[in-house]
């Protein structure tokens, strides 16, 4: 096992983990090394899930105000 794994798993807990795995990388790989490592199935359901709806709702925002910004620019 990777040690920088296993020591963010020990430092941050599964549920910091679960939660940043979907946008730091795949939240699929943070998922399934979430329970390989030990952490409860139904702790890194929920927070896999909250960090994937919560990076949706921030790329959904974002795509609103950059939609605003480019159609601003373009017609200057």
């Amino acid at each position: 096992m990777n040690p920088r794994v296993k020591r963010a798993f020990e430092c941050f807990g599964a549920t910091w983990v679960c939660f940043s795995s979907s946008i730091l990388f795949s939240s699929q790989v943070g998922a399934g090394t979430m329970t390989t490592l030990g952490a409860s199935e139904r702790q890194v359901f929920i927070w896999t899930n909250l960090g994937v709806s919560t990076l949706a709702v921030i790329m959904a925002v974002l795509s609103v105000a950059s939609e605003k910004l480019v159609s601003s620019i373009v017609n200057l």
